[in-house]
């Protein structure tokens, strides 16, 4: 199980938009100590919105999963983060049934917060995002 408080780094990548398309996430504890991190494809022909929602989905599924009380979520997305805010409408068909899961999930987590990072600041989950679509295609 993972400290009650975690910070997730998540990234979704497509290459082609639509095209081939890869979740990356980085999972830090309190202590800033990287205690998970997953490289996934997803699926040949999708966006890059769809993948970095799936990402963000991934990281609240393991954190409902390891109980975690106290979530700070940090993504390049400026979309993804302030639909998640409710800043910005999901105005996608694709993408609000995956807002819709957030949203699940989020009424799992006690606390959790949505932080928006310049893409050199998320270079972690960024990489293994292209790692997973390099083993891929």
């Amino acid at each position: 199980m993972w400290s009650k408080k975690i910070f997730i780094y998540t990234d979704g990548a497509s290459r082609g938009n639509p095209g081939p398309c890869a979740l990356g996430i980085q999972v830090f504890d309190s202590q800033n100590k990287l205690i998970y991190e997953e490289a996934s494809y997803l699926e040949d022909q999708n966006t890059n919105n769809f993948a970095e929602y799936k990402a963000v989905i991934r990281a609240f599924e393991l954190s409902v999963q390891n109980q975690v009380q106290d979530l700070t979520l940090f993504s390049d997305s400026e979309l993804l983060i302030k639909q998640l805010k409710k800043i910005y409408k999901v105005k996608s068909e694709k993408i609000k049934p995956l807002f819709k899961k957030c949203q699940f999930f989020l009424k799992k987590i006690p606390s959790a917060n949505f932080k928006h990072i310049p893409r050199e600041k998320n270079s972690g989950a960024d990489a293994l995002a292209n790692q997973a679509l390099d083993e891929k295609i």
